[in-house]
């Protein structure tokens, strides 16, 4: 039955696999797509496949006795019967087996028959994965015959013998599986399959962050087939390593992500495949420094606010994200870095003219370039004037009055503030509204006489406040007048009701 052993195992080749470090395990890549495209049986269009049938299943009989020996078919009734479970029989593999890819090979394993009543029963078949990432996602490779009782009915090991060129050379997980129990894992262990291998790969020349790939391949020297899901490693002569798998075609593709220089790059197996021989391989890659063209871009702004001064970076038609740009302009000269293609600086120029400016690109992986060069515009602020007239209104009846804003030329602004005594902001068509209300006629009150001046005037300041920085703030003044007039019964002069005196003077 499936127990701790079987686990144990399959974590031991997880382990034994994935042998790389935390550091280097982050560059590795998986062929998704290739994996996708695995077949189940290893070398499907080869002449190797497993035929089901009794030339790939070698058992060694030892019967007991003919009387108590039952038939394939009986067997099959007897495990599917009801009240009998066709998990209670065992199989017990060893923790790890190592065969020849070339000249095949046998693997010996205990098998214990369910037993009750004379009766002698197994139904399994064995099967080969591969894994195929640093996930631990694998692939089925292999699949035997399905070995069901039948005169071989004994307690005790029997063997399997892979014939010769079946199996690629590589590490497999070997699986016993219950072909009744929805094919349940009864015992697992490590096949190493022994073998020569040829890593053949390119040399490579390309420019820096070109995005283009180089590709190694491993395979069979025996057959000359694609060693497929075996782990290879990168050492490069900067000192890093990279790991990797190959997929269905016994390949892997990468991009070298490397500054511009020359680097030997080794192709070996990794020591979890130190069963299969292959004579590591040396290539030179060239990293070529990259072309890159640098744009400036043409700004303004209005005097007394910073300007932004703008290098757009480009190489092989991608944004560039490293280097640094240097703007010159004025006399003065700025840096900045360049961030997913773009260098930008604020500056803030003295007067209102044109300027131009350069900006040089600089960084080690890319050629030189000549400095771009842009007009910055600084403009001077447009002057604004207020629109308004004098108002009267009477005491206690506030009437609406506005306050225009406009530019030299006559043009609407329409944004900023204006304040008489309250603050109102300018709207689309550039007005401010208010509305001329004051007490300004109460002079006193003595007893139940109340004194009133007839008209007050006063001059007001009006202010514009500018809220964009294209406006310069401006300023005026206008007079308001209030008349008195009663807010009971509104009389504009001297009267009296209900008791009250009032005097309008």
């Amino acid at each position: 039955m499936f127990n701790k052993k079987i686990f144990l195992i399959l974590l031991l080749f997880i382990v034994s696999i994935c042998t790389l470090s935390a550091a280097s395990a982050s560059e590795n890549v998986t062929d998704a797509a290739a994996i996708d495209d695995a077949a189940t049986i290893l070398n499907e269009n080869s002449s190797l496949e497993i035929d089901d049938n009794s030339k790939n299943q070698e058992v060694l009989a030892n019967p007991e006795s003919d009387d108590s020996t039952l038939s394939e078919a009986k067997s099959d009734d007897v495990l599917s019967g009801a009240g009998i479970l066709p998990i209670q029989y065992s199989i017990n593999l060893n923790d790890e087996y190592q065969i020849d890819g070339k000249n095949g090979g046998t693997i010996i394993y205990g098998l214990t028959p369910y037993q009750m009543s004379g009766i002698n029963a197994y139904n399994f078949y064995f099967k080969l994965d591969a894994v195929v990432d640093y996930k631990g996602k694998t692939q089925m490779v292999y699949q035997s015959g399905i070995f069901a009782s039948d005169i071989d009915r004994t307690i005790g090991n029997r063997q399997f013998t892979f014939p010769a060129k079946t199996i690629a050379p590589g590490k497999y997980i070997l699986s016993a599986v219950n072909s009744y129990m929805q094919n349940t894992v009864m015992d697992a262990a490590i096949l190493n399959v022994k073998g020569n291998a040829i890593i053949t790969a390119s040399y490579y020349t390309s420019n820096y962050k070109s995005g283009t790939a180089t590709t190694v391949k491993i395979t069979d020297k025996d057959t000359g087939l694609p060693l497929k899901y075996v782990e290879g490693k990168i050492e490069l002569s900067n000192g890093k390593t990279q790991h990797f798998f190959t997929d269905s075609k016994g390949q892997f593709s990468w991009v070298p992500s490397l500054s511009a220089g020359t680097y030997r790059v080794t192709y070996s197996l990794s020591q979890s495949f130190n069963h299969v021989s292959a004579a590591s391989i040396t290539r030179n890659v060239v990293i070529n420094k990259a072309p890159v063209s640098v744009k400036a871009t043409k700004a303004s702004a209005y005097i007394g606010s910073k300007v932004r001064l703008k290098a757009t970076v480009k190489s092989l038609g991608k944004n560039v994200n490293e280097g640094k740009v240097t703007f010159k302009i004025n006399g003065k000269t700025y840096t900045a870095n360049v961030k997913n293609g773009v260098a930008t600086k604020l500056v803030k120029l003295p007067k209102a003219k044109k300027y131009t400016y350069t900006a040089k690109f600089s960084a080690g992986n890319f050629k030189n370039v000549k400095a771009a060069s842009a007009i910055v515009t600084i403009k001077p602020k447009i002057t604004t004037k207020l629109i308004v007239k004098s108002q009267k209104a009477y005491r206690g009846s506030p009437k609406a009055f506005y306050v225009t804003v406009k530019t030299a030329s006559g043009k609407i602004v329409k944004s900023g503030k204006v304040k008489i005594i309250d603050t109102v902001n300018v709207n689309k068509k550039g007005q401010a509204k208010f509305y001329a209300t004051a007490n300004w006629n109460y002079i006193k009150q003595v007893g139940n006489t109340v004194y009133f001046k007839k008209s007050v005037t006063k001059t007001l300041t009006v202010k514009y406040t500018p809220t964009s920085v294209a406006y310069k703030p401006s300023k005026t003044k206008m007079k308001i007048t209030i008349l008195y007039k009663c807010t009971y019964c509104g009389s504009k002069t001297s009267h009296s009701h209900n008791g009250m005196r009032y005097i309008v003077r």
